[in-house]
């Protein structure tokens, strides 16, 4: 009786120690796995910021473009010597109506439609607002400052009430956000 006590006793004890070793694997196996999600989930983080970033600088890099910078030029020389914000009245008597194509609606649309897209980017989330309020905040709000009231008629012109909502958008937040952090302002 003795052996067989014996036997059953390294029996169970073996049982005792499989089961151990089985739950010890099963716990090892589940760290490994979170791990490696976890990592994974990093790196995908990590190529999402990355993606992000280059879109913003290229973004930024367009606009220091002769494009951009000539569109710039060509809106500037289109309202010299008009009082800010400019009057659409007379932005219309120098250049035309809106739906006129020439060299100044076409500029007035592609430095419009720049900060457009960004403003469309900081409200998806795909840009963050602190980064392109460092970037452009005061461009935005001087370009806005000059531009809404011609916006704001073409929106009505073309009946289209979110004609550059974006745009209008980040302007609204940037300077809410200069109004909360005045120390972050200039």
């Amino acid at each position: 009786m003795v052996e067989q006590l014996t036997f059953q006793t390294v029996f169970q004890f073996l049982q005792t120690v499989g089961i151990l070793v089985g739950v010890f694997y099963y716990i090892m196996t589940i760290r490994a796995n979170q791990r490696n999600q976890e990592l994974s989930i990093k790196s995908q983080e990590s190529t999402l910021e990355t993606r992000q970033t280059n879109i913003l600088m290229n973004l930024y890099t367009y606009q220091g473009s002769e494009e951009f910078q000539s569109a710039v030029q060509t809106l500037a020389n289109a309202y010299v010597g008009m009082e800010t914000p400019v009057d659409p009245d007379e932005f219309i008597e120098r250049n035309g109506p809106p739906d006129e194509i020439n060299d100044v609606w076409v500029s007035f649309f592609r430095v419009c439609w720049y900060w457009n897209g960004l403003g469309m980017m900081v409200d998806t989330g795909y840009a963050s607002f602190d980064l392109v309020y460092r970037l452009w905040g005061h461009q935005v709000t001087w370009f806005w400052d000059h531009l809404k009231r011609v916006v704001q008629y073409e929106r009505e012109f073309f009946n289209q009430p979110l004609y550059f909502e974006w745009f209008e958008y980040l302007n609204n937040r940037i300077v809410e956000h200069e109004g909360q952090d005045p120390e972050r302002v200039g």
